[in-house]
């Protein structure tokens, strides 16, 4: 943004460019954006639980041992189906996330977890975008 003398606000040259680019992802879709940015800070994920409700929960620092056994004990839990989160590369966003969702809403994203969200590893709970 780039202010003016009278106070009002014009879109710069680079942010233009960036919205008419077909190939850039980012700023196209900005609450699918601050969705996967929490994910992938590892500050929140989501639970996803038989009734097809679901939970943001907050979670520690990912390098403290608190961390681990909270996403333990949400693996053992059998009311959990799916733990959604995200690597923190933009990859995850720019060649996964985004291609396949590209304007649809978090909660759209959230009920059919299946397409966007792959299991890391067979039978484990924890998903994230493949």
């Amino acid at each position: 943004m780039v202010k003016r003398k009278n106070k009002t606000r014009k879109l710069s040259k680079r942010v233009l460019q960036m919205w008419n680019d077909p190939e850039i992802v980012w700023g196209k879709n900005p609450e699918l954006e601050h969705f996967w940015g929490d994910l992938a800070s590892g500050k929140k994920v989501v639970l996803i639980y038989k009734d097809k409700t679901h939970k943001y929960v907050n979670l520690p620092n990912r390098t403290t041992k608190k961390y681990k056994t909270i996403l333990n004990e949400f693996e053992e839990d059998t009311n959990i189906i799916a733990i959604l989160s995200s690597n923190p590369s933009q990859d995850a966003y720019e060649q996964y996330l985004y291609p396949k969702a590209k304007s649809k809403s978090v909660e759209y994203v959230i009920q059919h977890y299946n397409t966007y969200f792959k299991p890391i590893l067979p039978g484990n709970k924890l998903r994230v975008p493949l």
